[in-house]
């Protein structure tokens, strides 16, 4: 396909355009990830692990961190506790402003973490557009309306 027919006359890609050339470098990654794969065998990861071990037990604690991550998970990850926190019901704008004043507060007292905040937080901003949205869409249909008048 040269230039000009790769794309329609509103600058869409025509169908059975190949697209660009995609990542160049993922076919080695891939190889890469095979060769470990198959040099790592559960044997070889289990010796490897209990000399991890050893060294965490004598005091190295970067091996200590490592053990833990894998057996314990690592800090931060999500709890499988849901979040109890009392929100207002959010149709309005003046409802993000309730919900988002009741999501600081709590972060400032310590009832919820600051990750926890966050997630809240893109939630909210989440329905806010959901909400601007759907006022728009009314004003618009208002003011097509009366322009049809």
């Amino acid at each position: 396909m040269n230039a000009e027919t790769v794309r329609d006359q509103r600058g869409r890609f025509l169908r059975g355009n190949p697209g660009g050339p995609g990542n160049p470098h993922v076919r080695r990654q891939s190889e890469y990830q095979t060769a470990v794969q198959e040099a790592v065998t559960p044997e070889r990861l289990a010796v490897l692990m209990r000399q991890v071990l050893k060294a965490a037990l004598e005091g190295d604690m970067t091996a200590a961190r490592v053990v833990f991550d894998r057996v314990l998970g690592k800090p931060g990850t999500e709890s499988s506790e849901p979040l109890s926190l009392d929100l207002p019901q959010v149709t309005t704008a003046q409802d993000v402003l309730a919900a988002g004043s009741r999501v600081v507060t709590a972060l400032g007292a310590g009832e919820i973490t600051a990750e926890e905040a966050m997630k809240l937080m893109a939630i909210i901003e989440t329905l806010r557009r959901t909400i601007e949205t759907a006022d728009l869409e009314v004003r618009l249909a208002e003011l097509e309306r009366s322009m049809e008048q």
